[in-house]
């Protein structure tokens, strides 16, 4: 049997988000016979930490707004001291590509560059550094990859037909709705009797949490016995606190904080509302199809409706009150069991297995 390939993985941060999920599936179901991985990470802890030290060893390096210069330096380092048959570099802007020029200079044979954001999400500068770096970054990879087809634009501007679609997979056994489950879910929670809805993800301006906050006081009027749960950290949680108190709501909103078993929590809603400014095919909206359940969602969101009925746009133009009217419809609504679905879908795990394997072995011999 030829030698196992050894992959350092780049993206994981403290945020268990999408990015963060897609690793994870990624290096707990690739063959291990065939693949060793590795992870090189700015945040401590990240996400899944503790699991990461039981797959491969975490490489900790300076963050780069803390100092560039120690940041090039500690990754230079570490392509110089270490041998990988690989690099997966997973980001959501290419504003600093030190990683792919470290491993086309150390002759790193398989360089995987993989958008997962459909826009800008950081400051004018995270922008400005995006664009200039983009044309390099391009040439520095092996294959490109992109978790949709305008993350892909995102990244890659006029090169994005290069781009290999990878669909954030899902390990749909975990989410599979049964009565039974979203009952214990509900009895450990309080919300016996309560329409309840959810969102999931990071707490900031752009996920536009403040508006669903609002679009709840208008659900309370019309059903007093109603819950919000918010799964998620993130800059605005104090904001939103504060906002929810100011608004009467704050009795009913559980800021859940974040979660490792959102499969579960998805059974106990009634409802899922993503109403983000601008989002590239949340990998939320995904788990939620997955566990069956209806989701209201805006219409600057790409959402990929592998069900559509499942998925139901609304326009931010519309004030909060149509919203509510629109999410109370889905009261008592029957959920039913959609993983067969998905398994047919380019978001089953084998998918993704298939496509990661492929790319892994497009090496180049130009280093």
């Amino acid at each position: 049997m030829s030698e196992k390939k050894r992959i350092l993985i780049d993206g994981m941060t403290e945020n268990p988000g999408g990015l963060e999920s897609f690793i994870m599936n990624l290096v707990r179901n690739m063959d291990k016979t065939r693949w060793t991985f590795e992870f090189v990470v700015t945040d401590r802890p990240v996400a899944y930490e503790n699991e990461l030290e039981t797959i491969g060893s975490i490489h900790r390096i300076t963050p780069r707004n803390q100092s560039p210069r120690k940041n090039k330096k500690e990754i230079q380092e570490l392509f110089r001291k270490e041998k990988y048959d690989g690099l997966w570099f997973n980001k959501t802007t290419l504003s600093n590509i030190e990683m792919l020029k470290a491993a086309k200079k150390y002759k790193v044979p398989v360089r995987i560059c993989h958008s997962h954001a459909a826009a800008n999400l950081g400051s004018s500068l995270t922008l400005l550094l995006h664009n200039l770096n983009r044309k390099k970054a391009i040439r520095l990879s092996t294959c490109l990859a992109a978790c949709s087809e305008a993350a892909a634009g995102w990244f890659y501007g006029k090169d994005k037909n290069k781009a290999t679609i990878v669909k954030n997979a899902v390990a749909l056994e975990k989410y599979t709705y049964t009565p039974e489950k979203a009952d214990k879910i509900r009895e450990e929670l309080g919300l016996n009797g309560f329409f309840t809805v959810g969102h999931v993800g990071r707490l900031s301006a752009i996920k536009n949490q403040t508006f669903l906050l609002e679009i709840f006081v208008e659900i309370q009027k019309k059903e007093p016995r109603a819950a919000l749960l918010l799964c998620g950290d993130g800059e605005e949680k104090e904001a939103l606190q504060k906002k929810a108190g100011e608004l009467g709501i704050a009795e009913n909103v559980r800021f859940l904080g974040v979660r490792n078993d959102i499969c579960d929590l998805l059974s106990a809603m009634d409802l899922m509302i993503f109403p983000s400014l601008h989002e590239g095919a949340p990998f939320a909206l995904i788990e939620a199809q997955a566990a069956g359940l209806f989701c209201l969602v805006s219409d600057t969101v790409r959402a990929d409706a592998v069900i559509p009925e499942l998925i139901h746009y609304q326009s931010l133009e519309t004030p909060a009150e149509t919203w509510a009217e629109k999410a109370l419809s889905f009261r008592g609504k029957e959920r039913t069991n959609a993983v067969e679905e998905l398994r047919q879908s380019e978001y089953s795990l084998d998918f993704l297995l298939k496509k990661a394997g492929t790319m892994l072995m497009q090496e180049r011999n130009d280093t």
